[in-house]
């Protein structure tokens, strides 16, 4: 569906520096620190908005509320990584948020096409269906950045909302987001197939077809000592079951492992 580009509201941005490696030094700033210590700087800058956006009149349900759609979003986005270029790992967290930074400083969800951007104080207003999103930085090493996004949607007299925690894993070095394919040696699909549907028979996880239908996830997050696969709302069980996390140490897929992996996210040396 088509949508609308438009500035929604507008926010401050705030700029955090972060070195993801320390040592001590006497330089006088983050920069020079960064690069005393070999290190790679990361730049962050926040953002939030909260807006009312409404339906015609004609499409209004006849509910309280039912007119106006509340869109709430917080969060982190990168600016700089290093020497790398981040455009396509901002592109992403935002088309994961749902939401764009149209102008300077400011900050907007998407809209369909048949919802418009009010003036109406979010306080004010009592709106039947809601949007919420949240990106944070989950974990931050020498080697990586994990940004995490947390998204809640309810629709007007909807059964019940809709939710979904996504994972985006960052190498550094490498400067790209990085898929189960850049961790694994070649020929792995099979092996850690089976793996995560002996993990989810041992789990006991109700499932809604039979565990070998199961296949690997897209979503997956790097720990500092294993890899978490997640299995979204629906994706494998009902929806009572909630999100499936399907977690592994890095011992445990050592063999499955390339040894730059290994060695780069996990502290694995080769033998």
């Amino acid at each position: 569906m088509k949508k609308k580009r438009e500035v929604l509201s507008g926010v401050g941005t705030m700029l955090l520096l972060m070195s993801v490696a320390s040592c001590n030094n006497n330089a006088k700033d983050k920069s020079a620190e960064a690069d005393a210590c070999g290190a790679s700087l990361v730049e962050l800058e926040s953002y939030k908005y909260d807006v009312i956006a409404a339906y015609p009149d004609s499409d209004a349900l006849d509910v309280e509320g039912g007119k106006y759609w509340r869109f709430s979003g917080s969060g982190i986005l990168p600016l700089k990584v290093g020497d790398k270029d981040v455009t396509t790992l901002r592109d992403s967290l935002m088309r994961l948020a749902k939401m764009e930074m149209p102008g300077k400083d400011k900050a907007a969800p998407l809209l369909d096409d048949d919802l418009t951007a009010t003036t109406v104080s979010p306080d004010s207003a009592k709106a039947c269906s809601q949007s919420v999103n949240q990106i944070s930085v989950a974990l931050t090493t020498p080697e990586l950045v994990v940004w995490k996004n947390f998204y809640y949607t309810y629709m007007c007299r909807a059964a019940h909302g809709f939710y979904s925690t996504t994972y985006i894993n960052y190498g550094i070095e490498d400067g790209k987001i990085l898929s189960v394919a850049d961790l694994m040696q070649p020929g792995y699909e099979q092996k850690l197939t089976k793996l995560i549907r002996n993990r989810i028979s041992e789990n006991k996880v109700p499932l809604l077809e039979s565990v070998d239908s199961v296949s690997i996830p897209n979503n997956f997050e790097l720990t500092t000592d294993g890899i978490n696969f997640i299995y979204g709302l629906y994706e494998i069980t009902p929806y009572a079951a909630g999100e499936i996390t399907i977690e592994f140490k890095s011992y445990e897929l050592d063999s499955l492992l390339t040894p730059a992996a290994a060695t780069r996210y996990f502290g694995i040396l080769p033998d």
